[in-house]
Order: C-alpha cells, then sequence, then structure tokens
C-alpha cells in the first residue's frame, strides 16, 4: 500500500486493518496456515503508517508543547501501540498455539524484521524498534504526555512474563533498538533514538527494580551504564551531533538532564521533582563494546 493509502486511511480505516491482522495472526499462531511473511507484509504497512503520522503531527504541531484533544494522527498512533504493545499478546493463550509454529517463533534465529519468511516475531519486534525511531522525529517538546504512553505501551509485551509472544520477540527487540541507539553515541546520527528510549527508562532508573520483570531489570542497568560510561564523558567534553547540537541536548528528553557529572530524572512528566540517577558500580564496562551492529535509519 503506497503513501496515499496510509495517509487516508484513519482512524476507523486503521482499526478495520487492525482486526484484519489479528484474524490472521490468530490462524496462524493457532494452525500455521497462514504465512509469516503475509502478516509481515501487514506489519510493515502498519509501521509505515505509524511513521507517516509522526511525521504529520511533527509537520501540524511544531512549537506546540501540549496537543489537546489529541489529533487523529495521535489516535492512529494510539491504536497501533495498544495493538503491538497489549492486543497482540493476548490473542492466543499458550495452550492454544500449534505446538511448530510456538517453537518457530521462540527459536527461530533471525533478525530480518518484515523481510522475514518465518517468524512474525521479528516483523513484530521491528514494527517495536521503528516507532521509537519514528516517534523522535516528532520532537522532544512536543506534548510528552502522549509520547510517554505510547512508549509505555510498546513496552508492556515485553515487560509481560510467561507469555508466549513477549518470549519470541523481547531478545530481537533488544537487538535491534540497540542497533538504533549506538549510532547515536558513536556517530552522533538521527534520529535519537535514545531520547524516546530514555523517557520511560530514564524514570525506572529510580525506582526499586526488584518490583519489575527480570528484562526491564536488566534493560534499566544497560541503561545506567550507557548514561556513566559512554555518554557522561562525550557530555562532559561538549561533543555535538553530526548537526552541531550538542549531544546532551540532542540525547536527553525533556525530563533528563546532565550537570556536573550527575544525570538527573524530573518526575511528572518534566514538571516534577527533580532526582538523581544513582551511578553504576564502579569499573562498569561499556555498554556501546556490547552492541556488534549498527542499524542505519528507521
Amino acid at each position: 500500500m503506497d503513501y496515499t493509502v496510509r495517509q487516508k486511511i484513519g482512524v476507523d480505516g486503521i482499526g478495520v486493518f487492525i482486526e484484519a491482522l489479528s484474524t490472521s495472526i490468530k490462524t496462524y499462531l493457532t494452525s500455521g496456515n497462514v504465512p509469516a511473511e503475509h502478516i509481515n507484509r501487514g506489519l510493515e504497512f502498519l509501521s509505515d503508517t505509524f511513521g507517516e503520522h509522526c511525521m504529520q503531527i511533527a509537520r501540524e504541531h511544531k512549537g506546540e508543547d501540549t496537543i489537546y484533544p489529541p489529533t487523529p494522527s495521535w489516535e492512529i498512533l494510539q491504536k497501533i501501540t495498544d495493538f503491538i504493545g497489549n492486543d497482540l499478546i493476548f490473542l492466543v493463550e499458550r495452550n492454544e498455539w500449534d505446538g511448530s509454529v510456538l517453537q518457530r517463533e521462540n527459536s527461530a534465529d533471525d533478525d530480518n524484521g518484515f523481510l522475514s519468511q518465518v517468524s512474525i516475531s521479528s516483523g513484530i519486534a521491528e514494527v517495536a524498534c521503528r516507532a521509537f525511531s519514528q516517534l523522535a522525529q516528532i520532537g522532544k517538546a512536543i506534548d510528552g504526555v502522549l509520547t510517554y504512553h505510547a512508549i509505555v505501551k510498546l513496552l508492556d509485551g515485553m515487560i509481560l512474563e510467561n507469555r508466549a509472544f513477549s518470549e519470541g520477540y523481547r531478545q530481537r527487540f533488544e537487538t535491534g533498538i540497540w542497533r538504533r541507539i549506538r549510532p547515536n553515541v558513536a556517530k552522533r546520527h538521527y534520529p535519537a533514538t535514545l531520547r524516546v528510549y530514555l523517557e520511560f527508562l530514564g524514570l525506572l532508573l529510580l525506582s526499586n527494580s526488584e518490583n519489575q520483570s527480570t528484562w526491564i531489570q536488566n534493560e534499566t542497568e544497560r541503561v545506567r551504564r550507557l548514561l556513566y560510561v559512554d555518554l557522561k564523558p562525550l557530555f562532559e567534553s561538549k561533543e555535538k551531533m553530526i548537526n552541531g547540537e550538542l549531544m546532551q541536548d540532542a540525547l536527553l528528553p525533556q525530563a533528563m538532564r546532565y550537570m556536573d557529572g550527575k544525570f538527573y530524572y524530573r518526575v511528572g512528566f518534566g514538571k516534577g521533582a527533580e532526582h538523581e540517577i544513582s551511578e553504576p558500580p564502579n569499573s562498569s564496562p561499556s555498554v556501546l563494546e556490547e552492541v556488534t551492529d549498527e542499524h542505519i535509519g528507521w
């Protein structure tokens, strides 16, 4: 489907598309009778639509910090994030899965995204990864509340434990998101995927991680190391992005700041109390050195 269709599909239209895609996914999961590659094409359309409406929001609301009531573009983003982060996860219970499909989705070692012919987990992870980069196009001054809730919804499925789907695409998402974050720091490239990722993970750095899932605990501590091991030296030396913008201005969300060797997060969507983010243990290793590849673009 081309650009014109994605622009004109509307809120009701995207709802109908998601309903049809859900039916195909449920059939695939319970019987394997729908080719994975066909579903991945549908997921790619959702992802492209999400990106188009992120750019639409950026064009329509440049310079604004609040959008109320939410525009149709925001409603479309909400429908897509609700589907990817929540509705999709509960389409089929584990005991309803076809055995061969379950094995394939949890073991298929491919990161081919929408091009995968064997796994829809690969396509789902790609939608989520691209969404973080696409949300970066909106700009950090535009309605942090709506952006934050979109981010939380995207991560819902991966935070949940013991869901067959989340087991299938969590590792693929983790690999994909860090391959997008690495060029932000190592090459000073955009889109600023890291800034969007920090909207939510930054807040978790202040909380007791023992109450979180194992995956989010590990990811939170990884972000802590990124801040203090990889970013702090660059911020101290006033390094700039490829376009001349200071790295700390480009890569930190509005709710975060760096000052005198410390990172801080302001709760209440950047309007509440500010708290210091604690440092990782001494001699903690670089996160970027663990990321073996980079993703350029979305």
